[in-house]
């Protein structure tokens, strides 16, 4: 089912000369922060360092709970040669996507990031998963101004199925009642100020 796109993807990188392989190496903490922090700059998603090198050392020691899956390029040296990489997760009848990074420029002019995402995938199916969850995905595309877009149509590639699990609301208050509430909160708190013994 996989779109023509991510099979081109999937079996490009070793045939650019890239090797995919878990990630191991708890020394690639840094370049896999560096790579989110480049990914995330380009969504305009707020960063957060992670603890790659605990992250690594989870998946080592529990492979069935957790996997890394990097794309190499073995010409380069040091923690550079990590041009992208996909975490899975896995909890019980299903997986999840739960991170990913990908370096632009890298200058092999391979698509990077498919393959570790499919390895996921065949590493979830092989632990018994019946599914695997990419996460959200936006209604836009890479064309339309989205900057969720490109990475919502490298998802949908993976699949035809696309299911609603759940939606995002926001709560906002009737307009006088929430300004009262909020006086009556500055005046509690102003009180509490004054009082002696508050």
């Amino acid at each position: 089912a996989l779109h023509a796109t991510a099979r081109r993807g999937v079996r490009q990188p070793p045939k650019r000369g890239l090797v995919v392989a878990p990630v191991t190496d708890a020394g690639l903490a840094e370049r896999m922060n560096a790579l989110m922090k480049e990914t995330l700059g380009r969504t305009g998603g707020r960063f957060r360092p992670a603890p790659w090198d605990r992250l690594i050392e989870l998946a080592g020691a529990h492979p069935r709970l957790s996997r890394i899956v990097g794309t190499f390029d073995p010409s380069v040296q040091g923690a550079e040669s990590l041009l992208a990489f996909a975490r899975g997760e896995f909890h019980g009848n299903h997986a999840t996507y739960a991170e990913a990074a990908s370096a632009r420029g890298n200058g092999s002019n391979a698509c990077v990031a498919y393959a570790p995402a499919w390895e996921l995938i065949r590493w979830a199916r092989d632990a018994g998963a019946a599914w695997f969850d990419f996460g959200g995905v936006s209604n836009g595309n890479a064309g339309s101004g989205d900057p969720l877009g490109g990475i919502s149509d490298f998802k949908r590639r993976f699949t035809k199925d696309e299911v609603t699990v759940g939606e995002e609301w926001v709560f906002e208050p009737q307009k006088v009642k929430a300004k009262l509430a909020a006086a009556l909160s500055t005046a509690v708190g102003a009180a509490r100020r004054v009082l002696p013994g508050s």
